[in-house]
């Protein structure tokens, strides 16, 4: 009941989210400083592509990389059960290598930044837009920032695809919600030119899918010892980033922004947005503490 709520909630605030949210662009489009080169949603061409090749990655592995796994898997007697395995190992490992492949290189391009926040090895004591410059920042030292944002936006819409060819699944409402949310926070953060904070929210969203594709990766597999040990640092992990560091970004970002002109509310929704987030990694711990009942 509560994710058909917050679903419900949600799609009503996108009206006044997106007419405050257009007011604002607008206007600070047109007072950019000449030679600006403020976010336009024909950036978003690279998002597509990027989208495309991760569609066919995901088909790639599913459907013919699986094989690898045949002499692994824990189950040997039913071939087609095994095959279903098999094909969730593979596909579990491309998104092990994504996640290994963008946070690396997002920490590398954001470590030195002054907005990447110190629980994850930055070096911002907060993360405020204003203090950014916004919304004509200089990303002279962070050029590859907004190229970041497209890209992995790219993976979520890619997420999205495979949401919907595979509509039949237990969690297909928890997971829009998900994945909805990210397109709100993803497309309002590029178009209003707050890359930073999509790019840092996104990447500490992604430390914790890392060790969990590779835990999947090993749940389809006769390696239980492992997989159990794996999945206990995943949810430490997942703990500290997704429902401890996330909450915190999100209290700054509320109140530690000073408004560049905006509508008093625009960030409140942004925030709301982002704690509904919260509310889902919170949701998915839980399970996760239940599930590691059967390893210990």
């Amino acid at each position: 009941m509560l994710f058909f709520v917050t679903i419900l909630v949600t799609a009503f605030s996108l009206v006044p989210f997106c007419c405050w949210a257009y007011e604002f662009r607008q206007k600070a489009v047109a007072e950019a400083p000449p030679g600006y080169n403020f976010p336009k949603v024909a950036d978003f061409a690279l998002t597509a592509k990027a989208t495309f090749v991760f569609c066919i990655c995901d088909y790639v592995c599913r459907e013919h990389l699986f094989v690898f796994f045949r002499p692994y898997c824990k189950e040997q007697t039913d071939s087609v059960l095994r095959d279903i395995r098999c094909k969730k190992s593979a596909v579990h490992l491309y998104k092990f290598l994504y996640f290994m492949a963008t946070t690396t290189y997002g920490y590398h391009i954001m470590k030195d930044t002054h907005f990447l926040s110190k629980l994850y090895g930055g070096s911002a004591d907060s993360f405020a837009a204003g203090q950014l410059g916004h919304p004509y920042q200089d990303r002279s030292s962070y050029p590859r920032v907004r190229e970041y944002q497209l890209i992995t936006f790219g993976y979520h819409c890619q997420g999205v695809v495979s949401l919907l060819v595979t509509a039949h699944k237990c969690d297909f409402i928890e997971m829009g919600l998900h994945h909805g949310i990210c397109l709100i926070l993803y497309i309002g953060c590029y178009l209003l030119n707050i890359c930073e904070l999509s790019a840092e929210f996104g990447w500490m969203h992604d430390l914790a899918d890392v060790p969990l594709a590779l835990t999947k990766v090993l749940a389809e597999t006769r390696f239980s010892t492992a997989t159990g040990s794996l999945f206990f640092f995943t949810t430490l992990l997942w703990t500290y980033t997704r429902c401890m560091a996330m909450p915190v970004i999100t209290w700054q970002c509320l109140f530690d922004t000073p408004n560049p002109g905006w509508h008093a509310l625009l960030v409140p929704f942004f925030c709301f947005y982002m704690c509904c987030l919260v509310m889902l990694h919170f949701y998915w711990l839980s399970m996760f503490i239940k599930m590691l009942n059967k390893y210990i």
